[in-house]
């Protein structure tokens, strides 16, 4: 056997040890969320959003609560930019 057979053949061989199985793949797609779960999730975080906004409007010139207001916005803006790259890599 030549040398670029060797080399194939172990290339071939950590391709083969290091690749997903059909076990694995099934694992890694029984975690995820389906399509309609994420939009749910886009739902809830919307009307999140909005409540959050009216207790702003109500709120947010009282001290102390303006912070907390906006650390909250902040929140759920970081639970959607993580959902969206999901998304992203998921398509």
């Amino acid at each position: 056997m030549d040398s670029d057979t060797k080399t194939i053949l172990g290339i071939v061989s950590d391709v083969q040890e290091n690749m997903a199985t059909v076990k694995d793949v099934s694992a890694i797609r029984d975690k995820m969320a389906t399509r309609d779960q994420v939009k749910d999730i886009h739902s809830e975080l919307h009307e999140i959003k909005f409540d959050i906004a009216q207790l702003k409007e109500g709120f947010g010139d009282m001290r102390g609560y303006a912070k907390e207001i906006d650390a909250l916005m902040e929140r759920v803006a970081t639970i959607e930019k993580q959902l969206d790259s999901k998304q992203r890599a998921a398509a």
